[in-house]
């Protein structure tokens, strides 16, 4: 029998994909901050009482006591086999490393980037999607405007949370 994955790919898997953010952002599990912690629903049990452990990159049930590893909690969550959780966490691996056009050209001139064009850097062309304007020149102008309004309303939302922050602290 041939392995399907090396046992560098599977270290790497379980080890460099941060674990709160695979149980957060990528699966959507349901969790709780409370005190500087995560604690996110058991996909098992469905309990509260869990931890992360981000040193190791582990995760912990206190309710059933199974503990959990990056591949582990893509299993149980989405009810899938060993292999398809691999192939589901390579292809999340290989998106968060795959740097777009624009930043690399940004990084070899040591610029930064406004979020607008990573974000139009992102969007596929025009003539894959049959709802978009045929014309390439008006869907370019069309995802800079609205680019630009995401840019505003999220300096607008960075001013209140930091405004929020101040008077957290201040309290």
């Amino acid at each position: 029998m041939t392995r399907r994955f090396t046992s560098d790919e599977l270290y790497a898997i379980r080890n460099h994909i941060p674990i709160d953010i695979l149980i957060e952002k990528l699966l959507g599990v349901p969790v709780k901050h409370t005190q500087n912690r995560l604690h996110f629903s058991c996909p098992l049990c469905a309990g509260f009482q869990t931890s992360i452990l981000r040193e190791k990159n582990l995760s912990r049930c206190f309710d059933c006591g199974k503990n959990f590893n990056a591949i582990e909690i893509v299993m149980y969550h989405m009810q899938i086999g060993f292999v398809e959780s691999v192939k589901r966490l390579k292809q999340y691996q290989a998106d968060l490393t795959k740097p777009t056009r624009l930043l690399k050209k940004r990084k070899k001139l040591n610029c930064p980037v406004a979020l607008g064009e990573i974000i139009a850097d992102s969007f596929p062309a025009a003539r894959h999607n049959p709802t978009c304007n045929t014309n390439p020149a008006e869907n370019k102008q069309a995802i800079s405007k609205r680019i630009d309004d995401l840019e505003k309303r999220f300096d607008t939302l960075s001013a209140h949370v930091d405004k929020l922050s101040r008077l957290i602290l201040s309290s």
